[in-house]
């Protein structure tokens, strides 16, 4: 039971959750969201015909960058991910850390460190697009090493042409509700507010 209970909130909630917040972020930010569409539209030329790869898809900056933010924003899993030191211990940060010691760190607290995202708490695509490969290294909704995600490619494939399909296919007109509100349940789900507006097909 417990092995159901860690793919559906790893596996199912967590791509949920991004997806409803991608959509409701780009409802918000009209100018990324044209970007967005105009960049699908060139890959994606003829919305009748199936819908590229996922291959294809990651090539795409815009759409990396708003899954990456997305996923920046909603932490994918808030709680923090325990790790144990090595027998010779460590040293994290400059200071030093015996051996058999277990230390953790929130991803949701390395994403909205000011020192690194500017307007932490904002979302904004484009310190993606703009940051290029010098902003990989903080993108860690999936973890990071040997105790990665299992799942991630099958995730971001998900979460790609999920997002693709919805974006080529429909219009947004929305009317603003505030900010989204999140519980913490290990992995974050939207608490509100009700997205509220209108959607039709392109």
């Amino acid at each position: 039971m417990s092995d159901v209970f860690t793919v559906m909130f790893t596996g199912v909630y967590t791509v949920a959750t991004t997806l409803t917040a991608a959509t409701y972020y780009l409802m918000r930010d009209e100018n990324f969201l044209r970007k967005l569409q105009q960049e699908l539209a060139m890959a994606w030329p003829d919305a009748t015909q199936p819908c590229p790869s996922a291959t294809v898809l990651e090539k795409l900056p815009y759409l990396s960058a708003v899954i990456k933010e997305t996923l920046r924003l909603t932490a994918g899993v808030n709680s923090p991910i325990p790790r144990i030191t090595p027998e010779t211990g460590m040293t994290i940060a400059g200071t030093y850390v015996p051996g058999g010691v277990q230390v953790s760190s929130s991803s949701y607290i390395i994403h909205h460190d000011r020192r690194v995202f500017r307007n932490p708490c904002q979302f904004d695509s484009s310190r993606w697009v703009v940051g290029g490969k010098e902003m990989q290294k903080f993108e860690l909704s999936f973890s990071i090493g040997p105790r990665q995600c299992p799942a991630m490619s099958w995730s971001m494939n998900a979460l790609l042409v999920s997002l693709a399909h919805v974006m080529r296919s429909f219009e947004f007109d929305y009317e603003d509700q505030g900010d989204l509100r999140y519980k913490d349940y290990f992995v974050p789900i939207i608490d509100g507010p009700n997205l509220r507006g209108r959607v039709r097909r392109r």
